[in-house]
């Protein structure tokens, strides 16, 4: 125990819950505001509050009442930062009273979870009155407390120092929980169709769903991964994932966007004794917060869902012996004061709409200026200018599109959400929508019309092709054909 009984030393007295504990000083690290926000921490007891950022560490928070049975507060707060055998914890209390020097004393024998925690007392010298010695070696022993490892967080660090690694994931939002799936798991984004009741009473198993006459096994992520879901939660949107080669879906309540990230940027979570890693870290964001970062060796390892998700694998791969083999053709819908579509693939990326950039003097023609993107310039190009729309509402995102060693970032309104289509793989026709004829308006030669599908299952989209429209706009005198659009989807 830390704190010895019997022997005189120094605690920190505070106040939680209206009752008085103490702790031994030599475990306090130092004493930090409570912020008004939490991140999310990974599958926790009802006691873990959420995990806080303390410098380049993140720290699970302990809520005191949660764990000792006291009555909940709702005022202000401080957080108890304790590190102890190189374990770091914060504890939630509702404030920090005084420092005093004083001899604990034992207390007698009580089954209680609350007593095992507090199995000495020491009076106060100023007030006489008693005030229960937390022992914190019994706090960190408890099943479910999370804790964070300082050689972990070193080496964790040092290890991806100069050896860096960008990835991206796909940001969405369940319940008030904000994940991060890696895109190379993410086959694509639904409105959730109906869903029909489950065959077997598995946790986290929602039931089937229909997709283009397949049947896909739907979960719920909160409960997947191992969280108490709110009763009736039903997401507005479905992500279908892959695992193993096996494809099945969850629903979330928003999806949020794509996003790029260093490897090295993702910051480990806090030790936890809940059994399987389900979680890669935490995953930083300056303006969308941080996101855990789901582990997919964690999801194969998920017996029940792989088993579920491979069986109506299993049963799909039977029914498309005798089909015509389909492609997946994808599309970004975005508004740039109207709704427009593009190919996906024609996109090197898509990012915010930086705050300062390099302005250029020619305006008028839809050229805005350049910015930098990892070392490359970006010329910026407002689209909506192109399209004959002045307004002075500024973009918000930049749709970035290559043309050979350049890189054009197209302004725009915002996106709006990303369509997959699957249909045959030869049923792709591409038609002229805008004005073809040479001298007309780079933005004008940039438009088609293309159907997918055949039959009851065919689509037709107006499609803006902005690769094309990218090398008009840098090679003006010549003739863009049509014809790549295919080869990129």
């Amino acid at each position: 125990m830390s704190g010895s009984r019997g022997e005189r030393g120094r605690f920190c007295l505070f106040e939680v819950g209206g009752s008085r504990l103490a702790l031994d000083i030599a475990s306090v690290q130092e004493i930090v505001p409570n912020p008004a926000q939490l991140t999310r921490a990974p599958r926790p007891e009802p006691f873990v509050l959420g995990m806080v950022r303390l410098r380049e560490l993140r720290l699970p928070v302990i809520d005191l009442c949660a764990l000792l049975a006291l009555p909940a507060t709702t005022g202000p707060a401080v957080l108890i930062v304790l590190q102890h055998q190189r374990q770091l914890v914060a504890l939630r209390v509702d404030r920090v009273m005084d420092v005093v020097d004083a001899v604990p004393e034992p207390l007698g024998q009580d089954d209680t979870a609350a007593a095992a925690l507090t199995p000495a007392a020491l009076t106060d010298p100023d007030s006489g009155e008693p005030v229960y010695l937390l022992d914190i070696d019994a706090l960190l022993a408890l099943d479910g407390i999370q804790v964070t490892s300082i050689e972990q967080d070193t080496v964790d660090v040092s290890a991806h120092v100069g050896a860096s690694t960008r990835s991206q994931a796909l940001l969405v939002g369940c319940h008030d929980m904000q994940l991060a799936l890696p895109s190379h798991m993410v086959r694509e984004i639904q409105v959730r169709p109906t869903v029909h009741p489950p065959v077997i009473d598995v946790p986290g198993f929602v039931g089937t769903v229909e997709l283009r006459g397949t049947s896909l096994a739907l979960f719920s992520p909160l409960r997947l991964l191992g969280y108490r879901a709110p009763a009736g939660q039903q997401g507005k949107s479905m992500v279908v994932l892959a695992v193993n080669g096996y494809r099945f879906a969850i629903f979330v309540d928003r999806v949020i966007r794509m996003v790029e990230f260093e490897e090295a940027a993702v910051l480990p979570l806090a030790d936890s004794s809940q059994g399987r890693d389900l979680f890669t870290g935490l995953l930083p964001h300056a303006t969308l917060g941080e996101s855990l970062l789901v582990s997919e060796a964690g999801l194969a390892q998920m017996n029940d869902l792989i088993s579920i998700a491979g069986m109506y694998a299993r049963a799909e791969q039977i029914s498309e012996t005798s089909q015509t083999p389909w492609r997946r053709f994808p599309f970004m819908h975005f508004k740039a004061q109207g709704q427009f579509v593009t190919p996906l693939y024609q996109l090197e990326e898509v990012i915010a709409m930086p705050e300062t950039y390099l302005p250029a003097a020619d305006v008028e023609r839809g050229w805005v200026g350049s910015m930098s993107l990892r070392g490359q310039s970006v010329n910026l190009v407002d689209l909506r200018r192109l399209l004959g729309i002045v307004t002075p509402k500024p973009a918000s995102h930049v749709l970035v599109v290559r043309c050979e060693r350049f890189l054009i970032g197209f302004m725009i309104d915002t996106t709006r959400r990303i369509e997959y289509i699957d249909a045959p793989s030869d049923s792709l026709i591409i038609q002229w929508r805008g004005d073809n004829k040479t001298g007309a308006p780079p933005i004008e030669r940039c438009k088609r019309l293309v159907s997918i599908g055949r039959g009851s299952h065919q689509k037709v989209l107006s499609v803006l092709c902005l690769q094309a429209l990218a090398r008009l706009l840098a090679r003006e005198t010549e003739d863009v054909c049509c014809n790549f659009v295919s080869a990129d989807l």
